[in-house]
């Protein structure tokens, strides 16, 4: 499916026609769903994804893979939005530009809750932090906090490299 295709199919999660709408095509279903589509675009629109919409989400780079996942989340409109190792498999570039949405999304009133183990990136776009190692937790705070934590800097940060 093509990035509008998988963002579209996503504004269904929570259906607001009735079978008999759609099987006689009624103006008010024809107006629901000018409206998933205009949703659709945009979110699409939001993260910068609208130069690549009628593309194949399949053939499209990694770093965009991950924002149509972004998309599709969004799509149904959280107010609180869950975002597991977003960054992983990214490069730098890529990481930089994820976490301008990630930054756009709260900027917007959705919550994050972000789950990532690069450092570097959680510490510039968090406001909050809880550091877990082996299941247990060793640190919460503000990043400033956190990043002079021993036991945070010897598990994740590398002992001697306060650089985060």
């Amino acid at each position: 499916m093509t990035v509008l295709q998988n963002v579209l199919t996503s504004c269904y999660l929570h259906p607001k026609s009735g079978v008999w709408e759609a099987i006689f095509n009624t103006p008010g279903y024809r107006k629901k769903e000018q409206n998933a589509l205009h949703h659709a675009m945009e979110i699409i629109e939001f993260l910068g994804l609208d130069s690549v919409s009628d593309e194949l989400a399949q053939s499209l780079p990694h770093g965009y893979q991950r924002l149509i996942g972004i998309a599709i989340a969004l799509s149904a409109s959280p107010r609180l939005l869950l975002l597991d190792e977003p960054l992983a498999g990214m490069n730098a570039n890529e990481v930089n530009e994820t976490l301008v949405f990630i930054n756009k999304i709260r900027s917007v009133g959705t919550t994050v809750l972000l789950v990532e183990h690069n450092m570097r990136a959680v510490m510039k776009i968090c406001d909050r932090i809880v550091v877990i190692n082996f299941g247990r937790k060793i640190a919460e705070g503000f990043p400033q906090e956190v990043k002079r934590n021993k036991d945070v800097i010897e598990a994740y940060l590398g002992v001697g490299e306060n650089a985060a």
